[in-house]
């Protein structure tokens, strides 16, 4: 088992910080969404995750959508990662949508995300790995991902829907510079995360595999009964 269902694993019982992942409709598509799961003491946890361009959400997580694992690393490191992602709500309308990061993202003493060059940005996925890999923790081995037919088709729509959600012509013109880009798709993200820390960065041939496993754990949990 990847994932855990808050309804029978409440999200009161995440140690610190996990990874989160959720089914969603995006232009009458069916796809993943994920992002980090933080607890503070006895505070309750909330759910930090980039929407979309210049769109990052700090809140209470859903027990309807939201499935959780935490993090494959010892419990000092998970401490750490919780009190400096509690930080990112800062960045609320900071962060663009993009297929490259442009490199380090954030202010790795205040949280603050750097503004990258024109075009760059994150998605969902990158926005986890991108926080993970800032802070020293090499989330996946990126050049062991291929490029994918499928993820060109999903790019293209990106670029449209920001088209037509006001994002700027320059940040359009751009980011089409970044088509055919590899992609880390959310529950490859999500999967990668679960597994041992001492392990990563973990190839593709890992993460694929969990990955799926992912993705049956997500229709089994649409299935049961509420």
């Amino acid at each position: 088992m990847v994932l855990r269902d808050p309804r029978t694993e409440p999200f009161d019982r995440i140690e610190h910080i996990a990874v989160s992942v959720r089914e969603v409709q995006f232009r009458g598509r069916s796809g993943r969404h994920t992002g980090f799961i933080y607890r503070l003491d006895k505070a309750p946890p909330r759910l930090v995750h980039l929407r979309w361009h210049y769109n990052l959400s700090d809140e209470l997580p859903s027990v309807d959508e939201d499935l959780w694992q935490e993090l494959g690393l010892d419990e000092p490191n998970r401490v750490f990662l919780a009190g400096w992602v509690s930080q990112l709500g800062q960045n609320q309308d900071a962060i663009p949508y993009g297929f490259d990061s442009g490199g380090n993202c954030f202010e790795v003493g205040t949280g603050a995300y750097i503004a990258p060059p024109p075009g760059k940005g994150l998605t969902c996925a990158t926005f986890v790995s991108g926080v993970l890999n800032n802070l020293g923790y090499d989330l996946v081995d990126e050049a062991s991902w291929p490029v994918r037919i499928s993820d060109l088709g999903w790019q293209t729509l990106i670029i449209h829907a920001l088209q037509d959600t006001g994002a700027s012509q320059a940040h359009i013109d751009a980011i089409d510079a970044d088509l055919g880009n590899i992609r880390l798709r959310p529950e490859e993200v999500a999967a990668a995360a679960t597994v041992d820390g001492t392990l990563w960065p973990t190839t593709f041939q890992i993460v694929e595999p969990l990955s799926r496993e992912v993705l049956a754990e997500l229709t089994a949990a649409r299935a049961r009964p509420v």
